[in-house]
């Protein structure tokens, strides 16, 4: 399925659309160069991608952001940009090549897929912000034992990860512009325990601190509880206790706060409304729909905690139609 617009009937635009492009001035607070010192100069073709095969399912499933403690990449050394990770899991049954797919963070591209990237179903690369990734049982750690077949480790081809600890946004993108996955995060990030989708490889899943599904604080390159992900997990899944932050996948990716008076007519409705002609854009990058029913908008002004319910049946102001 291809990734799909959310629109919402109370906040509706009529322009043009458009994948998600960061204007966030939001500064790295990681002390990672962006460098680029990737020496590649493969200019082979990357295979397409094709995000239209029912086949096809790219999840992002788990993000270590705070590894202040971690020897997450098993090379002997505690390092907080080194051991920071994302899992990429091919959760489909079709090979998908990220030959120049890139990893993008709100600062900027914090990784560049290098060619002969691909996966097989159920296979995963975990990009690592730097060091050594060693996974052959040498360190004692559960998690270091060698991985299973189909899981590779690359390192940031700009030196580091950089992902912010209290927050950040980060968004894969295909070689030809196409988004096909992001996780936005906030201050859940920086509590050393990695972040993981519940149910696991659901694109529609929520996120949750990995502790919550396991006794490890992360398990980069397996899932939560230790097995490769082409076994079938032995736990049920979903039965966590703690906190949930949010669903995976869904962006705030535009907003108009003022309408202009002039030529605002954003609603369309042929009147030039202040108040009417404000929205706000969601965007769903990933290949499973989302239920928004039951959720809310809120802002700092907002009456009982909740300004606008997105509940089925309703009009913006909550009022059954």
């Amino acid at each position: 399925m291809r990734p799909t617009w959310i629109a919402l009937a109370l906040l509706a635009a009529c322009g043009d659309r458009k994948p998600p492009t960061d204007a966030d001035p939001v500064t790295d607070t990681d002390a990672a160069t962006d460098a680029d010192t990737d020496a590649d100069t493969d200019t082979d073709p990357a295979l397409p991608i094709d995000t239209a095969n029912p086949d096809f399912l790219l999840v992002i499933n788990e993000v270590l952001a705070d590894a202040a403690v971690a020897d997450a990449n098993c090379d002997g050394t505690i390092e907080s940009v080194d051991d920071e990770f994302v899992e990429i899991v091919n959760a489909g049954g079709i090979p998908i090549d990220l030959s120049g797919a890139e990893l993008i963070d709100l600062t900027g591209t914090r990784h560049l897929f290098p060619a002969g990237s691909i996966l097989e179903p159920l296979g995963a690369v975990v990009v690592f912000g730097g060091g050594t990734p060693t996974f052959d049982g040498s360190n004692p750690a559960a998690w270091c034992a060698a991985l299973p077949a189909g899981v590779v480790t690359q390192t940031a081809s700009t030196g580091a990860t950089g992902f912010n600890n209290d927050g950040d946004t980060l968004t894969l993108v295909g070689p030809s512009g196409t988004v096909l996955g992001a996780v936005v995060y906030g201050p859940e990030g920086d509590g050393a325990v990695s972040l993981n989708l519940d149910p696991e490889l659901d694109p529609a899943g929520r996120w949750v601190l990995h502790d919550t599904l396991s006794s490890a604080d992360w398990s980069p390159g397996r899932r939560a509880t230790g097995e490769a992900f082409s076994e079938t997990p032995a736990g049920t899944g979903g039965t966590d206790t703690g906190p949930v932050f949010f669903p995976a996948g869904v962006l705030i990716n535009e907003i108009n706060a003022d309408p202009s008076t002039v030529d605002g007519d954003a609603s369309c409705d042929g009147v030039i409304d202040s108040a009417d002609d404000e929205f706000l854009e969601l965007y769903n990058p990933t290949p499973a729909a989302v239920d928004l029913s039951g959720w809310t908008v809120t802002d700092d002004t907002s009456a009982a905690g909740a300004n606008r319910d997105l509940s089925p049946g309703t009009r913006r102001d909550g009022t059954p139609l």
